[in-house]
């Protein structure tokens, strides 16, 4: 029988949590299951939430849980202008560039989950990079909606970031906890009002600042809005299209689906660093210890080798142990090792 490989995919949408997992034998859904937990508190999982999860681990030995980091303090950087934000944490969108967000908040997500493994965490970036076309216009704003976050990127024509930006839109509950309203009626054209205000302001304070950056040189026509959920009406994407002078496409896309194809990636990168088996780790020690004594016994070609070969793996590993193992090397003996 082909083994089994499930995928559970994380959302959250203001005041629910979506958990969408499915099992695939062979690349091939043999099933499919949604569920939707209401949270209270829309910074806090419940514990609901994590029973059902857990429920759902135990179903298929081998599964892999995957999160979508909703964190407005979110860029996408071309590789070279990474040097500026090492502190972060990071990951590759693709070969020219990379997503940073804090360490803190990548830190506090996974503890959030207690003691569920969380195999990935994806930013709407990556999300972002897929929807857009290899054959990509120059003139075109991209913006993906998720969670009441907007992420905006600018693209050179050769498909590389030129400028992104992250803005935190109002949310349902937000306007719900206001009680500016009088009904039911009234709060959802009240939510529609003031959301469709900052979604326009989020887009015109970005083009603008593009404008200003070039020098009115480089004027956009398009701009493409994909969300998990459709907030607006087409009368209200026609109010926000006439403000601003330029079409505006908005279109719903199915983010679990985006994120299952960046789940069944080989070695795809995400916020969570890849660890290696501590086989590795076995190994590359056992490597420097008997380095230790080729050398002590004057075999010291060989016990240069094993050094190297030891201190690459432990690097590799880890740096910060590299780092640590290289000092006390290179105390011992009269060689350095560099990585």
């Amino acid at each position: 029988m082909a083994k089994s490989i499930q995928y559970i995919n994380i959302i959250k949408e203001d005041r629910h949590l979506k958990i969408h997992s499915q099992v695939l034998q062979k690349n091939i859904a043999i099933s499919n299951n949604l569920q939707t937990i209401s949270l209270p508190n829309k910074n806090k999982i419940t514990n609901e939430a994590i029973t059902n999860i857990k429920s759902e681990i135990k179903k298929v030995k081998n599964t892999k849980i995957a999160l979508l980091c909703d964190q407005v303090h979110q860029k996408a950087l071309a590789n070279h202008l990474w040097v500026n934000y090492q502190k972060n944490t990071t990951y590759l969108l693709d070969s020219k560039h990379k997503a940073i967000t804090s360490k803190v908040y990548i830190n506090s997500l996974i503890q959030s989950y207690k003691d569920i493994k969380i195999d990935f965490i994806y930013s709407p970036y990556s999300i972002l990079y897929n929807i857009v076309p290899n054959d990509y216009c120059d003139k075109t704003l991209y913006a993906l909606i998720v969670n009441d976050i907007i992420y905006m990127v600018i693209f050179k024509q050769d498909k590389i970031a030129i400028m992104s930006r992250t803005n935190k839109l109002i949310s349902f509950s937000e306007v719900e906890e206001s009680h500016f309203y009088k009904n039911d009626m009234q709060k959802q054209l009240l939510f529609s009002q003031l959301y469709a205000l900052e979604l326009e302001n989020a887009i015109s304070s970005f083009v603008d600042d593009w404008y200003i950056a070039t020098n009115h040189h480089q004027k956009l026509q398009k701009v493409i809005i994909a969300c998990n959920v459709k907030q607006l009406s087409n009368e209200e994407i026609n109010n926000i299209k006439n403000n601003i002078g330029f079409i505006v496409q908005y279109e719903h896309i199915d983010i679990n689906e985006y994120m299952l194809a960046l789940n069944m990636v080989p070695n795809i990168q995400s916020f969570i660093a890849k660890t290696k088996p501590k086989f590795f780790s076995h190994f590359s020690l056992s490597g420097m210890i008997n380095a230790y004594y080729h050398i002590k016994e004057s075999n010291r070609t060989k016990g240069y080798i094993l050094a190297c070969l030891g201190g690459i793996i432990v690097y590799r590993t880890s740096p910060d142990i590299a780092t640590q193992i290289t000092n006390f090397i290179t105390k011992l003996f009269d060689f350095t090792l560099v990585f």
